[in-house]
């Protein structure tokens, strides 16, 4: 396996949904596993959490309703936070999931304080950075299949498609 660490900031929570970390257990199903306690938007918690990756998989979204600058702080502000750690750690590779619609000002979603606005500024950042990156933008990620509803294909296109 790869090793991998993952940043959180609820490390209980954590505890109770990914894998139990490890130390370079041969006999876990999750060989070199890590939890880093932290926080995008605070800047000085991200360099433990990326010394010595190859790679960094960004999935962080603002999700309380009732606060409007967590858009703000948390993904554009977060995401410039992880950019520049990323940078000065020598990432190789940066894999940003923002979501379908960010280039959409009237999308609804921007209706909870700006959401994919603020992801958009965070994806141009991204692209001016000099890291080398990918930038994913899911239609939709669910836990479970509502009744009627099949798995699909992973489609790939240009953005806006």
């Amino acid at each position: 396996g790869v090793p991998c660490r993952a940043l959180v900031r609820d490390t209980a929570r954590a505890a109770n949904l990914l894998p139990a970390p490890t130390s370079n257990s041969s006999s876990s199903s999750y060989p070199d596993f890590e939890i880093v306690k932290g926080d995008v938007y605070q800047y000085s918690s991200l360099p433990r959490a990326m010394k010595g990756c190859n790679a960094v998989v960004v999935c962080t979204a603002a999700n309380d309703k009732s606060d409007p600058f967590g858009p703000f702080n948390i993904d554009y502000q977060g995401t410039l936070n992880l950019i520049a750690v990323a940078k000065r750690e020598g990432v190789k590779r940066f894999v940003f999931i923002t979501s379908i619609g960010a280039d959409d000002p009237f999308n609804p979603l921007n209706l909870f304080w700006g959401i994919l606005f603020w992801k958009k500024r965070a994806e141009e950042e991204l692209q001016r950075s000099g890291l080398s990156y990918t930038i994913v933008r899911p239609g939709g990620l669910k836990n479970k299949l509502a009744a009627g509803e099949s798995e699909g294909n992973i489609v790939m296109e240009r953005p806006n498609t």
